[in-house]
């Protein structure tokens, strides 16, 4: 037994006054667990979620239009790339025809140049923009 210095009463390990005085305690019960909704496992929720097969084929067939469009843009580029220009402008010639056969017919270097870099630059745009619509 031990005294508790305050009061001078003997009180127990707990605290508790050991006077005879029957003290009331109250006591909390311990909250039940409450269990988290378990969710549906994936497979089942994403049979019931798929779009239409019609749907899923259109989006596929975009793709692949998509990826093909890239591929020829990407091969122009590249032939773009290895075009050189002569030094000697009589070596180098651009020609434009429109769909009624009309010709336009240049061999000026710094022309042709600024040609092949304006289109160089509108293709890197149009596979920036197809690149974009890559989406799945």
């Amino acid at each position: 037994m031990e005294t508790n210095d305050k009061n001078s009463q003997t009180v127990d390990k707990n605290g508790a006054p050991k006077n005879g005085n029957i003290v009331a305690t109250t006591v909390v019960p311990p909250k039940p667990e409450t269990k988290k909704p378990e969710k549906p496992k994936k497979e089942e929720t994403e049979k019931d979620e798929l779009p239409p097969i019609d749907d899923r084929i259109y989006v596929v067939e975009k793709l692949f239009s998509l990826i093909e469009r890239r591929t020829a843009l990407n091969d122009s580029l590249k032939k773009l790339a290895a075009f050189k220009l002569s030094t000697d402008s009589n070596r180098d010639e651009l020609q434009i025809r429109d769909s009624k056969n009309n010709t336009w017919t240049t061999a000026n270097s710094t022309a042709i140049a600024e040609v092949v870099e304006l289109l160089k630059r509108t293709l890197e745009r149009k596979v920036r923009e197809v690149e974009s619509q890559i989406i799945f």
